[in-house]
């Protein structure tokens, strides 16, 4: 692949994501669950700090683990914004906060889910 995307496998199938720099290795690497590289469509709900407006938004993800992921969507959000996911393909909708936003508002964030859970609908249930 180029140096401008990345494919992505998920049980047998692939995806791209287009992204400016690459996408975290998978594993653990310090984490406190693995990260898996997944493009999930997603909608994104909250209240969008510039305007003080509540938002609705597609989005997707492109990392995912049991306590978060990196997800992309509109651009504008910061750290700290409270944000509701909604993952249609598990049918799960969650809260999560920001608590990485990309430089020049590029729309990628790293969010952190309330409680560690499988709203991606791919970890085995326990």
């Amino acid at each position: 692949m180029g140096r401008n995307g990345s494919l992505i496998a998920s049980e047998g199938r692939m995806f791209l994501s287009n992204q400016s720099e690459p996408l975290p290795k998978p594993g653990l690497e310090g984490r406190r669950s693995p990260r898996i590289p997944l493009v999930i469509p997603i909608t994104v709900s909250g209240v969008h700090p510039a305007t003080g407006i509540p938002f609705e938004a597609f989005g997707k993800t492109l990392v995912v683990n049991q306590h978060g992921a990196l997800i992309n969507t509109i651009s504008g959000l910061r750290s700290g914004v409270q944000l509701c996911i909604n993952v249609e393909s598990s049918g799960k909708s969650v809260g999560a906060r920001v608590v990485w936003d990309a430089p020049q508002d590029e729309g990628r964030y790293g969010i952190e889910l309330e409680a560690p859970g499988n709203p991606w609908g791919i970890f085995p249930d326990d």
